[in-house]
């Protein structure tokens, strides 16, 4: 089992997709029947493109370091005892989703409402803005908002600039700075409904893209909240 790329120690930008190539042989001359990725320590593992010659595209989520794991199954069904490993660094600011889109599209409901995501920071920091995800008649204006877990109002802001699809990003005037395991609530306004959606985000396991953590909902008391009425509001539905 060996990587082709990237090469150890090379740069990826987080939340970029991001392509890892690698080869693959059975030296007991049987046939390599697949190959599995992890790229959270052996916590998951994910099905590569192809065997002999395999790929796997990911979104980069880590602080500085991130270790990439590959490992083989044969047709016999034997699985490599120490997966093929290689490090690259990353760069760029942390989000939760970065360049991933999501699966849903945007919604027909066309109410007010304010959509937000619990997040829950591994270590202290600063939290500089807010992003969501544009679908067609998601019209504004928006607004962007960070709460704490009780509902006070840390930072506020309009965006601008805005995108006819796509990502949108909120800088508040100023970093709001967070603690490690204190729980957070990001959200915008959308005044004309039409939200992209993905269901099940939140429904199997906590969504880590380090040093972040949006919770999943059966430990959280519910996660994707929102609150529906003009002008918004801290959401708690």
């Amino acid at each position: 089992m060996l990587f082709r790329s990237p090469a150890a120690g090379a740069t990826v930008t987080n939340g970029a997709l991001s392509t890892v190539h690698g080869t693959a042989t059975d030296a007991g001359g049987g046939q390599v029947g697949g190959v599995e990725v992890s790229v959270d320590g052996g916590t998951t593992w994910h099905p590569a493109t192809g065997a002999t010659n395999w790929s796997y595209s990911y979104y980069p989520a880590s602080t500085g370091t991130q270790l990439i794991e590959a490992r083989a199954a044969d047709d016999s069904g034997n699985v490599t005892a120490t997966p093929a490993t290689v490090q690259v660094n990353t760069t760029g600011p942390n989000s939760l989703f970065g360049a991933l889109t999501p699966a849903g599209g945007p919604t027909t409901d066309s109410d007010a409402v304010e959509l937000g995501v619990k997040v829950v920071p591994q270590t202290d920091g600063f939290i500089t803005g807010v992003r969501f995800y544009k679908g067609t008649g998601n019209s504004g204006p928006h607004v962007g908002n960070l709460w704490s877990a009780g509902g006070d109002n840390l930072a506020s802001g309009t965006f601008s600039g805005e995108s006819d699809t796509g990502w949108q990003t909120l800088t508040f005037e100023s970093p709001i700075a967070v603690h490690a395991g204190t729980t957070y609530v990001a959200s915008y306004y959308a005044p004309h409904g039409h939200y992209s959606v993905d269901p099940y985000t939140f429904s199997g396991s906590d969504w880590k893209a380090g040093p972040l953590v949006a919770p999943r909902s059966m430990t959280s008391g519910g996660n994707g909240v929102f609150r529906y009425g003009t002008g918004g509001g801290f959401p708690d539905g």
